[in-house]
């Protein structure tokens, strides 16, 4: 659901997203882009978990988990190969990180941090 962009329902997208609420206004602007009609899904391509000083180093709690991952067409096409984020353990669900958010955001924004990053 979150990297489907072109599925404009905005509050699952900030659901799984370390700290979503603060990235709604970048979110929905990204969400109204041309970019985001090439979106429209994503798979995991290997994610390694983490714990103690490794997430600490990424200023996240433990456990945490770097992944690589692809952002799909609404064709299956690859758009973004082998792209690398971190994601979260919090209140028994995995949340993707707010840094892996905010450097898509960015890459949206023609590389301006977006408001909430």
């Amino acid at each position: 659901m979150l990297f489907d962009l072109a599925d404009p329902a905005l509050s699952p997208k900030l659901a799984v997203v370390q700290g979503g609420s603060a990235l709604e206004s970048a979110m929905k602007a990204a969400l109204k882009s041309a970019l985001a009609k090439t979106a429209a899904g994503a798979t995991l391509s290997k994610v390694v978990i983490e714990h103690g000083s490794a997430c600490k180093d990424e200023f996240l709690p433990s456990p945490c988990a770097k992944v690589t991952y692809d952002i799909l067409s609404p064709t299956k096409a690859v758009v973004l190969r082998n792209a690398g984020g971190l994601a979260l353990y919090q209140h028994g669900h995995w949340l993707v990180g707010k840094v892996t958010i905010c450097a898509l955001l960015e890459l949206e924004n023609s590389g301006a941090v977006p408001r909430g990053c």
